[in-house]
C-alpha cells in the first residue's frame, strides 16, 4: 500500500499500511514514532463507577421486591 498524507487544519494525517497516525509536521519519521494516547484510569474514577453500579443494584433489588 502507498503512503498518503491528507493536511488538515491543526497537521497531518499520515496512512499507511501500518494505520493512522497525525502529526504536526507530516513527517514520516514522526508519524513512525508517535505514540498511542490512552486517558488514564485513575483508581478513584473505578471506585466511583463500582459505588455507582453498586448503588443502582441495591436499589433495583428493592424496587422489584
Amino acid at each position: 500500500m502507498e503512503r498518503r498524507h491528507f493536511r488538515l487544519p491543526v497537521g497531518y494525517l499520515n496512512v499507511d499500511e501500518a494505520g493512522l497516525a497525525f502529526t504536526r509536521s507530516g513527517n514520516w519519521e514522526h508519524a513512525r514514532k508517535a505514540t498511542v494516547w490512552r486517558a488514564p484510569v485513575l483508581p478513584g474514577k473505578v471506585a466511583r463507577i463500582l459505588s455507582g453500579l453498586l448503588l443502582l443494584g441495591f436499589f433495583g433489588v428493592f424496587l422489584l421486591a
